[in-house]
C-alpha cells in the first residue's frame, strides 16, 4: 500500500518511505537508499510538518501508523447495474498533515 502524505501547509503531496520527528517538533520524511533520483546522490528528504511539543508530533506519527495496523482495508463500492457490491482492495492512502 503506498501512503502519500499533504503536507501541513498544503503545499507538498509526497509519496514516502520512511517517517521520522526532528528536532523541532517536526515530521519529516525520507526516500530510501536506492530510490535516489536518477544520475545523482540526492535522496528527496524535507518536513511536512512542525508540531508545539515533541509529544504532539509523537501522536500524528502514531496516528499515520494506525493506518498501516487496520488489516484488509477495503473500498466499497455498488457497481454499475446499482445491484453488486464490488469491494477492492484500497492501494493507496492520503493523510493530509493536521494543523498543530
Amino acid at each position: 500500500m503506498d501512503l502519500w502524505i499533504r503536507s501541513q501547509d498544503k503545499t507538498s503531496l509526497v509519496k514516502v518511505d520512511n517517517l521520522y520527528v526532528s528536532v523541532g517538533n517536526y515530521i519529516c520524511y525520507y526516500v530510501e537508499k536506492g530510490k535516489e533520483v536518477p544520475n545523482t546522490y540526492y535522496r528527496p528528504s524535507g518536513e511536512l510538518g512542525r508540531y508545539e511539543t515533541y509529544e504532539r508530533a509523537l501522536e500524528v506519527l502514531d496516528e499515520i501508523q494506525g493506518l498501516f495496523i487496520k488489516k484488509d482495508i477495503v473500498k466499497t463500492e455498488i457497481s454499475k447495474d446499482g445491484l453488486t457490491m464490488v469491494n477492492m482492495p484500497i492501494t493507496c492512502i492520503v493523510y493530509e498533515m493536521p494543523e498543530k
